[in-house]
């Protein structure tokens, strides 16, 4: 994985050594980037076809970005929000204890204010604080299958990121995770996770990559079809 940086802005891609003829970049529904190329070919060569593409990847990236992005999000009572698959009803309560509780089918949000931006507050740090110790879970439950293999314990880091789910750096023993995830069905989440370990191990999206993938997750592409076609 390398980065280029084109207008002040870091473009991450996938290098794959093939047996083409050409450099050929392609850009998938996730907003990731994949170039191909021959071995022959210098890294500082490739890096200036990359930048080359700069404003191409960047404007594609946005438009996979905003196909898959969803309504803007009501912060009021009786409001839908989309949590871990399921769209349940905000209940919305004012008390100068603030706090989030999920009762059924419902959100119950106690903020000092019924005001939109201070439920929106209550709500983020809410998220934010159940999705550090979900993924704390899942990256745990998933590193065991990789504890065999050499891989350390990665670092988790969250983050909001607008066209990818996940990031892994090998040499940094870290896995970065979008906080959008939330939204998601777990399944679709322990996809990612999965995703990003197997990268300490093939650190592309070469073929053996997802042979691998494929013999950790036999379904993960149903799994990353969900990630990619729900709003």
């Amino acid at each position: 994985m390398r980065t280029i940086w084109y207008d002040n802005t870091p473009i991450v891609y996938t290098l794959v050594y093939k047996r083409v003829k050409n450099i050929n970049l392609r850009i998938h529904a996730t907003g990731d980037v994949t170039v191909s190329a021959p071995r022959r070919v210098s890294l500082s060569v490739i890096d200036n076809f990359v930048q080359s593409k700069g404003s191409f990847i960047l404007q594609a990236q946005a438009r996979f970005a905003a196909k898959h992005t969803r309504p803007p999000q009501i912060y009021a009572a009786g409001a839908g929000y989309c949590y871990l698959g399921r769209t349940l009803t905000l209940v919305i309560d004012v008390s100068r204890k603030e706090g989030v509780l999920q009762e059924g089918g419902t959100l119950r949000i106690t903020a000092k204010e019924d005001t939109p931006e201070r439920v929106q507050h209550v709500l983020d740090i809410w998220i934010k604080a159940t999705a550090a110790t979900l993924f704390a879970q899942l990256l745990a439950t998933q590193f065991e299958v990789f504890r065999p293999l050499g891989v350390p314990a990665p670092l988790l880091k969250l983050r909001h990121m607008k066209t990818r789910w996940g990031s892994c750096q090998p040499k940094r023993a870290t896995i970065t995770l979008n906080i959008r995830l939330m939204s998601y069905p777990i399944d679709c989440i322990t996809y990612v996770v999965l995703h990003e370990l197997c990268h300490f191990i093939h650190p592309d999206h070469s073929p053996r990559f997802y042979a691998f993938l494929g013999s950790m997750m036999p379904d993960w592409r149903a799994r990353k079809q969900r990630l990619e076609t729900t709003p």
